[in-house]
């Protein structure tokens, strides 16, 4: 099947925009008092909902699942501010930790298989680990809406509420930056923290080896002039 030049800048671009953008969107709505929030994570969640259809796009099968499992969580973004009823971002984050997974693993295994550093190589490994902070944060988010007092958060604000909360706390933990204001409460909050700080220094020391070593091996390979 033909690949997608550029597929993983794409998602790259995108998923940094998502992280990036979506903080200021909620000072934006506070200081108007409209629903911006709602609408621009939801524009940016579609264009990673895209990206990453192509992004994992290594026959149509997978294209297929990966637009079934897309469409759902992208819809429930849309729906989920406006929703009184726990089960909506309770399903919305569900179907994003199955989106978000389901995509990694094809960026994955394209990283196992590469033979030289390219861009799309530093791209991929850029993107799982945006990914990997990403997928933990829809992770926090799901374990809160089923206990409220999974984490201590300033003001008593929940992640469901709030998703930068998560996706800061995921990041705070994955690069292990230390603990302020959010801290793991419950006994699986804490585990799931664990987890992703020692994830997290795995992922950093195999992938700079990795990229070393593949660049060395790739260098060695080019005949001489």
């Amino acid at each position: 099947m033909r690949r997608y030049r550029y597929r993983f800048p794409l998602l790259l671009g995108a998923l940094l925009l998502l992280l990036l953008t979506a903080p200021l969107s909620q000072g934006v709505e506070a200081a108007s008092g409209s629903n911006v929030r709602g609408l621009v994570v939801g524009l940016l969640f579609a264009s990673v909902v895209v990206t990453g259809v192509i992004a994992a796009s290594e026959s149509r099968r997978t294209i297929v699942f990966a637009v079934l499992l897309g469409l759902p969580p992208f819809c429930l973004q849309l729906v989920v501010p406006e929703a009184s009823d726990v089960n909506v971002p309770r399903a919305t984050h569900a179907f994003t930790l199955v989106f978000l997974i389901y995509a990694l693993v094809p960026i994955v295994r394209f990283l196992v298989r590469g033979r030289r550093v390219t861009l799309d190589t530093i791209c991929a490994a850029l993107c799982t680990y945006l990914l990997i902070g990403i997928i933990f944060a829809s992770a926090y988010s799901l374990l809160e809406l089923y206990d409220t007092k999974a984490f201590n958060t300033p003001g008593s604000v929940p992640f469901s509420e709030s998703s930068e909360g998560s996706i800061y706390f995921s990041f705070v933990t994955l690069t292990t930056l230390g603990y302020g204001e959010i801290t793991p409460a419950s006994p699986e909050a804490r585990t799931l923290a664990m987890f992703e700080a020692i994830l997290g220094q795995f992922f950093l020391t195999v992938l700079v080896a990795w990229l070393v070593g593949l660049y060395i091996a790739s260098g060695r390979e080019q005949p001489p002039e």
